[in-house]
């Protein structure tokens, strides 16, 4: 079972590299035929024992390859399919809409109009949705393809084809019971207590706020908070593991079917999302398979095999999703490497003559609870590390330890939880409801740790995968001698440290001159601007059409930098400068804050970084010892809004920029009108995304820029104001992420730039 699991997969991702043509997948079908015909008439037994021969392998490995080939994307305009939620969002629910001939396209519709299923076309008229662009890609999971665009479909631009299948319609009151038991948790105290029991107990994250979230995100502990085969475990362990010890839990058939009917219905009751129905499924796999194969125990390494070939047998594509390989792969993680590494850890045992006292006895039990805990959070985290590198681009080491410590609360929330919503008692859900603030104030507190989270730069994906089969295939010599540790002797467990030590080693270097970055957010601003020392800068990180700005455009380019400190300049707080940045303070160490300081973020902000601001009516403040030259934030006036923006020159040699906030009328006047010495400036950010003002040529004159650069989702009105003078102009709209390098070497001023003729 292992073999074929094995030639599945690698005939899958075969398949999705290579990309053949139909004409050849249908010579290659049939070619696959004939040679399978032909070496199975030839194949023998081996040693008189039934194994797949070569030729099935090969032949199930080649049709893998030819269901794994991606799909063409759907064509622009009406688009059909059958519509699968997926989750819950702010304006309706977000899923699939699937099709044989196409792959997947994303959409939102609103809540309870489509049945999962229902066979559904679709013309939306407004444009999806977009991720911001930056020169870095976006953390992408291994096999996904494209970008992942969410279009917003209202009621009347959707058409019914068909009703959904009869399997689909026939669970309408398995959704029925659990719309009650979402209604149930309003036992609980309102607020976070009640969101995480509607998260935790029932599978419903639609009513949890972003910052409790984000917060569980922060300290690696997002497995927890969403329900996994984590939750599905600690019930078995928790319920049916001291119920099977009982004349109940002997009662052979009876027992194991009606434990099997139990995990299947916690696996409706929350949501039946992928890694619950993967869990209950291993479950009912592990009390079952005994009875059918009169043995004692289940291989659990066979079973965990038998679930990938039957999710690959309904559809192949499967091993491209990122929650069947992080469950697959913790899993199987937890099999291979839980006992060596508790092993490793296991203190030299005492010769005891007579009695053990109780203290020792308990003292034990804990320990060895504490190892077995840490040796599985362990185990399941860095061997899914490779697979979340590259999807999240970002992890929290304290995450193993907190995952280890909080398995207990966990439990015990399930527990009392799930009691509470069955047996109307004020004391279950007062007990919940307590263990929910214990937990929420625990997080806080891991939440202030270095590291929560740490950036990963970007790596090859082949070189993760190698590191962890190197050390996969170290744990399995050591499983198959009983009771040995890990050993870190051992070749193959050297070879993958060595190159965990390459990849964790700094592979950027400084540049020899300045570099500056504008991102492309669309109808917003952030730029990113690194000296030949010192702190990266950033200014402005925000977007008002663009998601995702800071995830998918800046921090994988601060990542692939490895940037340490940096120095953030805020031009003013609205959403498309400083929408995102609460996601900088949160993951980077802020050596210097400039400009404006919205309450939500100076909250986040540590004590011991500077914070520093201009006065209005265009005063000037220098910035010194933070990597440059010349460093100086200028602001207009001292109201709120866009007037008030900052401006930021910087200057270091020959490297020289100008950006520019919102401020295109008195407050950008109110500086202009101060400043009586012409200077030039290599980089130009033109102000509020290309505006023309009334004071276009006075700046112009003042700042005589060589290339101007407009940060906008559109053709920018300034731009033929621009040609008359003879600048050259780089627009986001236009080329995407913009970039520059110049060299930090003292150079001439550039000339002064005059207006052509018309």
């Amino acid at each position: 079972m292992l073999a074929v699991a094995l030639a599945l997969g690698l005939g899958a991702w075969t398949g999705r590299s290579i990309e053949p043509s139909p004409t050849s997948l249908a010579i290659a079908l049939a070619a696959l035929l004939g040679a399978w015909c032909t070496a199975r008439a030839l194949e023998r037994e081996l040693h008189g024992v039934r194994r797949p021969g070569w030729s099935t392998l090969a032949l199930l490995s080649g049709l893998a390859m030819i269901g794994g080939t991606p799909r063409a994307a759907a064509p622009d305009g009406r688009r059909s399919g059958a519509w699968q939620p997926v989750q819950r969002s702010t304006r309706g629910v977000v899923g699939r809409l699937e099709h044989p001939a196409y792959e997947p396209v994303w959409l939102e519709l609103p809540r309870g109009v489509v049945a999962p299923g229902e066979w559904i076309a679709v013309d939306p008229i407004d444009a999806p949705t977009l991720d911001a662009r930056g020169p870095v890609p976006a953390p992408r999971a291994l096999g996904e393809r494209g970008d992942r665009r969410v279009w917003s479909v209202r009621v009347d631009e959707l058409e019914r084809l068909g009703p959904a299948p009869p399997w689909e319609r026939s669970t309408g009151w398995l959704r029925d019971a659990r719309s009650g038991l979402v209604r149930r948790c309003r036992a609980f105290d309102a607020g976070q207590s009640r969101e995480l029991a509607r998260a935790l107990l029932c599978g419903d994250s639609s009513e949890l706020s972003p910052a409790t979230a984000q917060l569980f995100n922060r300290t690696g502990l997002r497995h927890v908070l969403a329900v996994s085969g984590m939750h599905v475990t600690l019930l078995a362990a928790l319920l049916i593991a001291p119920l099977s010890r009982t004349r109940l839990g002997r009662a052979g058939w009876t027992w194991s079917l009606a434990c099997a009917c139990g995990a299947a219905l916690f696996s409706c009751m929350t949501g039946a999302e992928a890694p619950v129905r993967r869990a209950a499924v291993a479950v009912a796999a592990t009390l079952l398979a005994p009875r059918l194969a009169g043995v004692r125990r289940a291989d659990s390494v066979s079973l965990l095999a038998l679930g990938v070939v039957t999710e690959c047998a309904l559809d192949v594509r499967v091993l491209f999703q990122l929650s069947f390989q992080l469950s697959y792969v913790a899993t199987g993680a937890l099999i291979l490497g839980t006992r060596p590494i508790a092993n490793l850890f296991r203190p030299p045992r005492e010769a005891r003559l007579g009695p053990t006292p109780l203290s020792a006895a308990l003292a034990g039990a804990l320990g060895r609870t504490l190892r077995g805990s840490l040796a599985a959070s362990t185990s399941a985290v860095l061997f899914t590390l490779p697979w979340a590198w590259p999807a999240f681009g970002e992890w929290a080491p304290s995450g193993i330890l907190w995952t280890a410590l909080l398995t207990p609360v966990i439990g015990f929330m399930l527990v009392s939880g799930w009691l509470a919503l069955a047996l109307p008692l004020p004391g279950l859900a007062a007990a919940f409801d307590a263990a929910s603030r214990a937990l929420l104030q625990f997080l806080e507190f891991a939440d202030r740790w270095p590291g929560t989270p740490h950036a990963l730069p970007p790596r090859p994906a082949p070189l993760l995968l190698a590191i962890a089969a190197l050390a996969a295939w170290s744990l399995i010599a050591c499983r198959t001698r009983r009771g040995a540790a890990l050993d870190v002797g051992d070749v193959r467990m050297r070879l993958a440290l060595a190159l965990a030590g390459v990849v964790l080693l700094p592979w950027s270097v400084r540049p020899a001159g300045c570099t500056i970055d504008a991102l492309d957010v669309g109808h917003g601003t952030c730029v990113v601007v690194r000296g030949t020392f010192g702190p990266t800068w950033v200014f402005d990180c925000g977007s008002r059409d663009r998601g995702r700005v800071a995830p998918a455009a800046l921090g994988p380019l601060l990542a692939a930098e490895e940037a340490g400190e940096l120095v953030v300049v805020a031009s003013h707080e609205d959403s498309d400068h400083a929408g995102d940045l609460d996601w900088v303070v949160e993951r980077y160490p802020i050596r210097a804050w400039c400009g404006a300081l919205p309450a939500r973020i100076a909250e986040r902000l540590p004590h011991t970084s500077l914070r520093a601001d201009a006065s209005g009516r265009g005063q000037g403040l220098t910035l010194a010892g933070l990597g440059f030259e010349s460093a100086t934030l200028l602001r207009g006036l001292e109201q709120a809004r866009n007037e008030s923006s900052r401006t930021l020159l910087l200057r270091d040699g020959g490297a020289s920029f100008a950006l520019h906030g919102d401020a295109v009328e008195d407050g950008l006047g109110a500086w202009l009108e101060r400043a009586t010495r012409a200077e030039g400036f290599e980089i130009v950010l033109w102000p509020h995304h290309g505006d023309d003002t009334a004071w276009s040529d006075r700046l112009l004159d003042l700042e005589r820029p060589r290339e101007v650069w407009i940060s906008a989702s559109e053709s920018a009105p300034i731009e033929a104001e621009l040609a008359r003078w003879g600048v050259r102009v780089r627009s986001t709209a236009l080329e995407g992420p913009l970039r520059a390098s110049l060299s930090g070497s003292c150079e001439s001023a550039p000339p002064r730039a005059t207006p052509s003729a018309r």
